[in-house]
């Protein structure tokens, strides 16, 4: 954003405006990262919503949640959907340029929980091997705690991100 501010003078406060947004919201996700580290940890409902709450803020996209009732997982399990729920929610804002962004939380199969994330942006083929972290970065979380990560997109079409966790038998 602040090279967007750099480049065009027309365009320099919405981007700087822009900008501080990210920054506010970055602060947001120390503190919450910070607490996730301490004894008080919030729920994954209470954290996915405030990350929703944060992408709403951002004001590029409109997000729908419905989180439904689930079962709270441990920790590190809570702390990784998050994670995966959030960078395809920017990801969505970032890259697919989504107008609207759906999320959903609700209880799987064997004591589990699916959180999902869908957009209407112009979707990719997810079968190419791209040059970011991303794709990468969501499988490796998914992996960390044994969950099924499933992407569903195709150019011209939106992307869905899908991470089913249930706990091993």
């Amino acid at each position: 954003q602040l090279e967007l501010a750099r480049g065009d003078p027309a365009t320099a406060d919405e981007a700087l405006d822009r900008a501080n947004k990210i920054a506010a919201e970055n602060l947001v996700e120390a503190r919450r990262s910070m607490a996730v580290l301490t004894a008080e940890r919030p729920s994954l409902i209470a954290s996915l919503s405030a990350a929703i709450e944060g992408v709403r803020r951002l004001g590029q996209a409109q997000v729908v949640a419905q989180i439904d009732a689930a079962p709270e997982p441990p920790p590190e399990v809570a702390h990784e959907l998050l994670r995966i729920c959030q960078e395809a929610m920017l990801n969505a804002v970032r890259h697919a340029e989504a107008s609207v962004v759906r999320v959903t939380l609700a209880a799987a199969p064997g004591g589990g929980v699916r959180v999902a994330v869908a957009d209407d942006g112009k979707g990719f083929d997810p079968d190419v091997v791209t040059r970011g972290f991303g794709l990468a970065g969501l499988r490796e979380r998914a992996g960390a705690i044994n969950a099924e990560l499933t992407i569903v997109s195709e150019p011209g079409a939106g992307t869905e991100v899908i991470t089913t966790w249930a706990p091993l038998s």
